[in-house]
């Protein structure tokens, strides 16, 4: 999805900077954990998740996606996920362990994350599922686009990502990203503007997103924009990913999507 997951170029320049010792709950980051997971769950999808073992500043970075652990996902059924190499042609991104089974549609109950590393190390996350997000209305004047949507009635599931991707001659020239967090109000409907900083009428069409995350994602991908623009300041102290996980660095997290194509005169 384009919310934010670590691509293999991107995963050393967070964690280079990582000497692994004891595995550790994230949230006490203090000292480094041991392995880095990434799972992002959307309805109707395959069941699809990225784990390998952080590298150290000493090594060479390897991805190592062959590292053989035993990893289950429990919805209203526990499922083992097969290991593996998997490419998702939507996300453009790589999977080492995945399920012929889909994140299931309407379900209102929490997921739950199990992995068990060669030594024996036990993984474990659990997330709640969000509302389906749907936009109902879009406009886009000049270079100024406004966005409405629904939220969720429920306080603490009231997190949303925007993200607006600019196209030209079928790639993605340049995105912006706009993150929402309407917890401490209320409205059935909230309307947000963006201002784009590409010239509209030069692109074939712009795809606006419009994601409803949990906030452990949420913090999660304000934490990765973070960490990636320490990394270019030499200067600025390192930032640390926040994440859910018990022993291991990453997210494991359920996330609804929904996506309008807008498509500009040219002038």
């Amino acid at each position: 999805m384009s919310i934010e997951k670590i691509l293999i170029l991107i995963l050393p320049i967070i964690t280079l900077s990582c000497q692994p010792e004891n595995t550790l709950d994230i949230n006490e980051i203090s000292d480094p954990p041991e392995y880095f997971v990434e799972c992002f769950c959307k309805p109707g999808d395959l069941y699809q998740l990225t784990a390998t073992r952080v590298t150290r500043m000493s090594d060479d970075f390897i991805w190592d996606l062959s590292i053989p652990f035993k990893t289950y996902i429990t919805d209203s059924t526990s499922h083992k996920l097969s290991q593996g190499l998997f490419y998702d042609a939507y996300s453009h991104f790589v999977y080492n362990y995945s399920s012929p089974l889909k994140v299931p549609v309407d379900f209102n109950d929490s997921l739950y994350l199990k992995i068990i590393s060669p030594s024996g190390d036990t993984i474990s996350g659990k997330t709640h599922v969000v509302s389906q997000i749907k936009i109902s209305n879009y406009n886009l004047k000049n270079n100024n686009i406004e966005l409405s949507f629904n939220i969720d009635p429920s306080a603490d599931k009231r997190h949303y990502v925007i993200n607006i991707e600019n196209w030209q001659q079928g790639e993605i020239i340049n995105s912006e990203k706009l993150f929402s967090n309407f917890s401490t109000s209320y409205k059935e409907s909230e309307t947000v503007n963006i201002t784009n900083s590409t010239n509209i009428h030069e692109l074939d069409s712009i795809r606006i997103k419009v994601f409803h995350v949990t906030g452990e994602n949420y913090d999660y991908q304000i934490s990765l924009n973070d960490a990636i623009k320490s990394n270019e300041n030499n200067i600025t102290q390192p930032s640390p990913l926040k994440g859910n996980l018990n022993g291991s660095l990453g997210i494991f997290t359920y996330y609804t999507e929904d996506i309008a194509t807008y498509i500009p005169s040219k002038q």
